[in-house]
This record gives C-alpha cells, structure tokens and sequence, in this order.
C-alpha cells in the first residue's frame, strides 16, 4: 500500500494535471497515517476521520498566503482559484466557513492592516502608503481607509503618534 502512495505521487507530480497537488498532499497524509498506525501497532479507528476538514485548513493557509503576496494588487478571487486549482465557489466557501466574510472582504481587510503598518512611519507620505497598497491615488486610498476605519488614515496616523 505504501508503495502504490508513492507511486502515485510521484506520477501526479510527473504528468501535473489540474489538482495534482491535492492529490499529493492526500497521498503523502495517508501514507504518514499508514507509518503511524505501523509504528505503534494501534488498530485502525472505528470511525471516519474527517481529511475534509483537515484539507480546507490546509487550503485557508494557501489562500491567506495569496492574498498576503497579493495585498498590494488587484487579485479575484477567479485569481485564486486559478493558482490553487480550485473552483471559485469552493475558496469562496474555505473562507466564509472560517472568517464569516467573502474574500473580497477579507482582503479588505489585509490592505487595512497593511496600511495600518505602514501609517505607523511618519516619514512616510499618505501618497506613498496608496501607490504602495496599489491604489490609483491618495484620495482613493483614503476614501477606502475611512469606509472600514471609520476615521481617516490622517487622523488613524495621528492616534497612533505618542
């Protein structure tokens, strides 16, 4: 059985068909089970384990990396799915079931926390936050700022001055 995990690997990784990651990362866990289960002589459980959950997990960890590297431009979430071989609905779906927001919303919030770390440097000018957050300009920036802060990144920059 250990072979056949191997085996499979390593001809997804040769032929990289759509998903052959997944398939991979599934394989590479069932074989680790597989060592476990070998290693301390424990029957199999009785129950079913829940991969799925484990998967999705595994999953939000890429999305949030994308995003992240991604903070500073216009990414979709089509743009996502695409680099994750996934279908829009289902990265949709890993990250309402863990932020209770779409990912639109999400990465809203990335490019806010961002800017927040950037207002912290006061040598820093509101224009050079926006074209480094990837905004068009600093009006834009600031409009986007207000709508989830509530206040302007001005006055954001002055709250946080000691």
């Amino acid at each position: 059985a250990m072979t056949a995990l191997l085996e499979t690997c390593l001809d997804e990784a040769t032929r990289r068909v759509s998903g052959f990651m997944t398939v991979i990362e599934s394989n590479l866990l069932s074989l680790l089970m597989l060592v476990a289960r070998i290693l301390s002589h424990s029957p199999q459980a009785a129950y079913r384990v829940r991969e799925r959950q484990g998967m999705n997990k595994l999953r939000l960890q890429q999305i949030l990396q994308l995003m992240e590297q991604a903070a500073t431009e216009s990414i979709t979430v089509s743009d996502i799915a695409g680099r994750m071989h996934l279908s829009s609905k289902q990265v949709q779906r890993i990250v309402q079931a863990e932020y209770g927001a779409s990912v639109k919303q999400l990465m809203m919030r990335i490019r806010l926390k961002r800017a927040k770390e950037l207002l912290k440097d006061p040598g820093q000018s509101m224009a050079t936050i926006a074209a480094a957050l990837g905004f068009t300009s600093e009006q834009s920036f600031c409009r986007f700022f207000q709508k989830l802060e509530g206040r302007t990144p001005g006055g954001y920059r002055k709250d946080m001055m000691p």
